[in-house]
């Protein structure tokens, strides 16, 4: 697959595997200044000793530059070709990085599994790497057509090395498939295809973006204790959220009071009846 498919060859990839990749986003100058600016906002929230496993999440509601991530438009493009529509939204985001010669792993799982986004096949998850992502640095790895099996079930099993909430896994049966990318490169992925990463060997700390788009006609939240709040990058907004308006300030005050409610809104509805506030997905 190659970095510039048209858009019916990027839905013709995605509806067959799954995911497709690499999908070309940004620059390596690109890639290598978001990372410099990734680096800064981990140094602001350790001077202000703010919790990471909190802070990784819905960044772009604090962030103007992050907030441009996901409204980038090569991204945004290539999500309305696989899902086939041009109103689409993002229902969050989060930074998943590995640190170097770490065990940290992510089982075989499905990210439909807990989200409660509904219908399944109306969303994706957009990986965007801003380092060289080998095999070696633990890349995501996809089970091809694993998607069209509908929702599979899930034991929860602890694993201090883990990085789900639930140490979820479900049965990975075929060949998986190494999505290896370059900086500023990005594969997309549907919430129903299996996919895990393996343990970070290399000397640098992989790191990625993960942005959850869906199709702002459609999908819904399922058992739902609250009223989730998204951001639309396409078309008509969702009937079925609140909006999220852009950040201004970086960090601003207002800016951390309208990300604390998107979060509190967000965890009820994933961490209903637990107390687990770890990798959501």
């Amino acid at each position: 697959m190659g970095t510039l498919l048209g858009a019916g060859a990027l839905r013709s990839a995605f509806a067959a595997q799954g995911f497709v990749f690499p999908v070309r986003i940004l620059s390596a100058h690109e890639a290598a200044t978001a990372e410099r600016r990734y680096r800064e906002y981990r140094q602001l929230l350790d001077e202000q000793k703010l919790e990471w496993s909190e802070y990784r999440f819905k960044s772009h509601l604090l962030l103007p530059w992050v907030w441009d991530l996901v409204n980038h438009p090569a991204i945004v493009q290539s999500v309305q070709a696989v899902l086939g529509t041009e109103r689409v939204s993002v229902w969050s985001t989060d930074w998943v990085p590995k640190p170097p010669k770490s065990s940290s792993k992510f089982s075989w799982h499905q990210d439909s599994t807990y989200a409660g986004m509904q219908p399944a096949e109306r969303v994706v998850t957009v990986w965007l790497a801003l380092c060289s992502v080998t095999a070696r640095a633990g890349c995501v790895q996809f089970i091809p057509g694993s998607h069209t099996a509908g929702q599979l079930p899930h034991q929860e099993i602890p694993d201090a090395s883990n990085m789900l909430a639930f140490g979820q896994t479900c049965p990975a049966t075929g060949d998986p498939t190494s999505a290896v990318l370059q900086p500023g490169e990005a594969s997309i992925h549907s919430f129903l295809t299996v996919h895990g990463s393996g343990g970070n060997e290399e000397d640098w700390e992989r790191l990625g973006l993960a942005i959850r788009y869906f199709c702002s006609a459609d999908v819904q939240k399922s058992d739902a204790v609250e009223r989730e709040m998204v951001t639309c990058v396409a078309g008509e907004p969702s009937p079925y959220f609140d909006l999220e308006p852009a950040p201004i300030v970086p960090f601003g005050e207002a800016e951390q009071a309208l990300w604390k409610e998107a979060m509190r809104r967000e965890n009820s509805n994933y961490f209903q009846g637990s107390s687990e506030k770890a990798h959501k997905l």
